[in-house]
């Protein structure tokens, strides 16, 4: 049992479960994160160790910047509501982060933080970034279907009114302006 943790015991975790990782700064390990074919980014897994902090983060640099920000913030607000880990957001480049934090304030096992922390944060951050790609591609029609009119390529008007008047558009609202 553990109370905190040092670089050198998340290392020997790390090397435990076969992952391929490099030591990068003091407290910072890297990883790639193999992916599913049709992705065709690597995806970087990154952890920081600090004692009684641990936290991963993972992105791809420009990996879906060319989406309408509404969209995509939209998209990170479904997942952070559905989902309890990562965490995500879009960072002031529009490049999306998956972030998890574990805080050890209680002794725990080293297989608790392999299980639930280093296990945990490598496959919910793969699930966000593939779930992310395959709304980027394949699903992208449907998902903006509910944005974009079907006879004009309006990519960045996404006012509506009957999105903000919690009517649904089946009855009129009285707005002035």
């Amino acid at each position: 049992m553990v109370k905190n943790i040092t670089v050198k015991e998340f290392r020997d975790l790390l090397d435990e479960l076969g992952l391929t990782h490099k030591k990068c700064g003091e407290n910072t390990f890297r990883m790639p994160l193999p992916m599913d074919d049709d992705f065709e980014d690597t995806l970087g897994l990154s952890f920081e160790v600090r004692e009684t902090k641990i936290q991963a983060w993972a992105a791809v640099p420009g990996f879906g910047v060319e989406n309408p920000r509404a969209d995509s913030l939209e998209f990170c607000n479904k997942w952070n509501r559905e989902k309890t880990a990562p965490k995500v957001y879009i960072d002031k480049d529009g490049d999306f982060i998956a972030e998890n934090t574990i805080f050890i304030d209680e002794e725990v096992s080293k297989d608790y933080i392999k299980n639930n922390f280093i296990l945990l944060s490598t496959v919910a951050m793969k699930s966000f970034f593939e779930a992310l790609n395959r709304r980027l591609n394949a699903e992208y029609d449907d998902y903006a279907s509910s944005y974009y009119d079907d006879d004009e390529d309006d990519r960045f008007n996404f006012f509506n009114a009957d999105d903000w008047s919690g009517n649904n558009g089946d009855e009129e609202d009285d707005i002035s302006y």
